[in-house]
């Protein structure tokens, strides 16, 4: 058990920074907003996702759990934990773990913060509480964020809001575009927050959708 627990905790800490990656990298951005599209918090919402951003979590996880020799049972297991708190950490409560274990476990109110829509007075609300399980490398790196008050969840981006009028192939699909808008762009590899245009191609936050240049001051 000593040793999964050291397998779990870099586990969580690769987690942590491949999901900064999913937010940092637009072409990633592209695929892991469907994920983040989603308006009301629920405990299945943590599998409603891109097919294909699952598989490259997969494939970043599974390449690191052969870098350290984790056992394909030992992984399984890993994999388990982390799929069976997630799923707690996206219902929609307003339940925490008190000030003392909300500072080292990822809670539902905490991960709610995760998800919330971007406040424009607030930009780095979006980017913070990124862990799976452990909240701690979020205090670590300077991403944590406690005792906001609640706001409304989902990504305000119209051309990822839309998931939520589709249906499954439907909004996979629009996924897929979106990442292939960013892969063919130079816009889908600078890091940053990004929208995405009429074309599924990615611009800076705050520019025009069309045009992609900034807003007239």
């Amino acid at each position: 058990w000593l040793k999964f627990a050291l397998y779990y905790l870099l586990f969580d800490f690769t987690y942590y920074w491949m999901h900064r990656a999913q937010h940092w990298l637009p072409w990633w951005w592209a695929l892991h907003s469907l994920h983040h599209s989603q308006r009301q918090m629920g405990c299945w919402c943590n599998d409603r996702g891109s097919y294909v951003d699952g598989l490259l979590q997969s494939v970043v996880l599974g390449a690191f759990g052969v870098v350290i020799g984790v056992e394909p049972d030992e992984f399984a297991l890993l994999m388990f934990v982390g799929e069976l708190v997630q799923c707690y950490s996206h219902t929609n409560v307003r339940f925490g773990f008190g000030r003392v274990f909300e500072r080292v476990f990822v809670d539902p109110k905490f991960h709610r913060l995760h998800h919330m829509v971007v406040d424009e007075s607030r930009p780095n609300l979006h980017n913070c509480n990124f862990g799976q399980v452990l909240s701690i490398w979020d205090q670590l790196f300077g991403t944590a964020r406690y005792g906001i008050a609640p706001r409304p969840t989902g990504v305000l981006d119209p051309m990822v809001d839309i998931d939520n009028e589709r249906g499954l192939v439907a909004m996979q699909w629009g996924a897929i575009r979106r990442f292939w808008g960013a892969l063919w762009s130079r816009a889908g590899w600078r890091p940053g927050d990004v929208g995405f245009g009429p074309d599924y191609v990615p611009y800076p936050s705050g520019h025009d959708r069309v045009t992609g240049q900034p807003p007239d001051r």
